[in-house]
């Protein structure tokens, strides 16, 4: 009975235990893939504003190259679009995307709507090759009047790579901590409560068996001097 009263404490240990690390794993990944995800929009809001400056400055015909430059230029800038906005419609004026992938471009109206009221869209790509990504679009006003948007989408290997390897680690983490801590439980129990209560036991069964003067005494119990030898 003990035996089993044994084995039920070490897996609600464990079990208490697994289920803490693992919620606890599973915020930290959360956390961090929301950080890696947050760095990726920054960088994309910070592309966007530098789309923004040469739609302002640069003449029409050299914006095309322009945008060009700084798709090649950055591996995770996969595509620049710049709209006109008339009323309810919107209109590529340049895009740096192949013509079959225009389409993939365009804006909704209500995506349009929240651009006119000068608020900046974001959704999320759907995933290519495993990879999935951020599409930011944001106003482009002239004298106080929003005309335009510029649109940038984001996607990056490497960040995928590395939240990939943080699940990973977090698993293997997880599953080193419950071996680890199922091991230490089991030989601490097995020196604390399974070897005294065998000495209990057999005594027990001694005396049952007419051998009073027997004396249990646990060793985990005993003074550490009873044990020493002159």
């Amino acid at each position: 009975m003990y035996r089993s009263l044994h084995f039920q404490l070490i897996a609600i240990v464990v079990s208490t235990v697994s289920v803490v690390l693992a919620i606890s794993q599973g915020v930290d990944s959360h956390l961090t893939e929301r950080a890696i995800e947050q760095d990726l929009r920054e960088r994309a809001g910070l592309v966007l504003r530098a789309v923004d400056s040469l739609w302002s400055s640069s003449p029409p015909a050299e914006l095309p190259t322009k945008l060009a430059a700084m798709v090649h230029g950055d591996r995770e800038i996969k595509a620049i679009d710049v709209f006109r906005l008339h009323g309810t419609a919107a209109e590529i004026d340049v895009t740096t995307r192949e013509p079959d992938d225009a389409i993939a471009a365009s804006l909704s109206l209500p995506q349009i709507q929240e651009l006119a009221r000068r608020h900046p869209v974001s959704r999320v790509l759907s995933e290519r090759n495993g990879v999935s990504g951020w599409r930011l679009s944001i106003p482009l006003t002239r004298h106080g009047t929003v005309i335009g948007a510029a649109q940038v989408d984001v996607q990056s290997a490497d960040a995928a790579r590395l939240m990939q390897r943080i699940r990973w680690i977090d698993v293997a983490v997880l599953v080193a901590s419950i071996v680890l801590i199922s091991l230490l439980l089991t030989l601490f129990l097995e020196r604390r409560v399974a070897r005294p209560v065998d000495t209990l036991v057999d005594g027990m069964r001694r005396v049952e068996r007419g051998d009073l003067m027997v004396r249990v005494q646990p060793r985990a119990s005993m003074p550490w001097w009873r044990g020493c030898r002159h």
